[in-house]
């Protein structure tokens, strides 16, 4: 990660955005606009002019990132490092593009425009679904599942990760024999 010095020297843009404060609300639309965009970086603790902001404690950055992150579906994923600037805490937070499509809990799905969070438009939506994969839904985790909730046995598969997977079924063939005909003799009856 870029120090907090050149993302200053570079500024707010489409992969970089600043917040003096940790609102939760706030570090969650920007997570959201940069997952559904080209990722980026959002620097906590300082403004885009390198005025500093309120946040102190690294317990405050971390209740702020799990608020934030209950308003993004699915969870958006982050990385972040801690940096001291001048007896100041700044935290700057990694967000990669991801593959999936996020909303916020309210059903908005924001994008990147510039330095700005907005709402995704008809032609925006359009990008996004084309520009991402695909998936089976049958192979998506499903978070908070346990084996608990799996039927005990469908279609034959056992639900223990562990058992053995069943064995196919030998398809036994048959072959036609053919049968030859044979012609009867018929004895012939005899004349008066």
């Amino acid at each position: 990660m870029r120090s907090t010095s050149a993302l200053l020297r570079k500024g707010p843009g489409p992969q970089v955005h600043f917040l003096a404060g940790a609102d939760s609300e706030q570090i969650a639309e920007t997570i959201t606009a940069f997952a559904n965009s080209e990722g980026g970086t959002l620097v906590l603790g300082i403004d885009a002019q390198g005025e500093f902001g309120d946040i102190v404690m690294e317990d405050e950055i971390d209740n702020a990132l799990q608020a934030s992150l209950r308003h993004c579906l699915p969870p958006v994923k982050t990385s972040w490092q801690q940096e001291q600037v001048h007896g100041h805490t700044i935290v700057s937070l990694q967000v990669d593009r991801s593959a999936e499509v996020h909303t916020l809990d309210d059903g908005r799905i924001l994008v990147r425009k510039g330095s700005k969070n907005v709402p995704a438009d008809q032609r925006d939506l359009e990008l996004l679904m084309a520009s991402r994969p695909s998936g089976d839904f049958e192979l998506q985790p499903v978070p908070g599942a346990t084996l608990e909730d799996l039927d005990d046995d469908v279609d034959g598969l056992p639900v223990d990760p562990t058992a053995a997977p069943p064995q196919p079924k030998k398809k036994v063939v048959k072959k036609k024999v053919a049968k030859k005909k044979v012609a009867k003799k018929v004895p012939k009856k005899k004349k008066p």
